[in-house]
């Protein structure tokens, strides 16, 4: 029993100290991108070419390029698609360290949703959600010709779904 205790214990620890070094180079990160500190920061997990920021629910992660090796669910938001009308990003849901859309589900119609790219700050307006089945394929059903943000995760209690999340560009602003 005391093997097991210990062996837990430190499970959970080092689950813990990666989860708090995670936020604060994220953090770190954020605040070297929106400053323009571009040779800071080191460790290509944390070279952002742009910030997602969703305050209603206290979501603000940085975002890598589609080409970087990190640019995947399993370390952080996945850029998946962006052009000049729309964005696509996915992240898990739930509730461990890389469950970065985890609170996506508490985002109500109306709340802004942020995205910083070269010095333009993006204001979408989360104005719909669907349900798909998970096959690795997702149809983006949005409105023609309105510069959107999609964003794509794991729907609550399944393991044969996705939830897809839209917001329709308001207003572009340098920050």
């Amino acid at each position: 029993c005391l093997i097991i205790l210990i062996l837990s214990t430190t499970h959970f620890t080092i689950k813990i100290y990666k989860y708090h070094n995670d936020k604060t180079k994220n953090n770190e990160s954020i605040n070297a991108y929106i400053n323009k500190e571009t040779n800071v920061i080191n460790e290509e997990k944390y070279q952002y070419t742009s910030i997602l920021e969703i305050p209603s629910i206290k979501i603000k992660r940085g975002i890598l390029s589609k080409n970087n090796p990190y640019n995947k669910a399993k370390y952080n938001i996945e850029l998946v698609k962006e052009d000049d009308t729309l964005i696509i990003l996915a992240a898990h849901n739930g509730n461990n360290s890389n469950s970065y859309f985890g609170k996506l589900k508490n985002i109500e119609l109306g709340d802004e949703i942020r995205y910083y790219k070269d010095g333009i700050m993006y204001t979408y307006i989360y104005s719909e959600r669907y349900d798909i089945k998970k096959n690795g394929y997702a149809d983006i059903y949005r409105k023609d010709n309105i510069k959107s943000i999609v964003l794509i995760t794991c729907k609550d209690n399944t393991d044969d779904a996705q939830t897809i999340y839209i917001g329709y560009l308001k207003e572009e602003k340098p920050y």
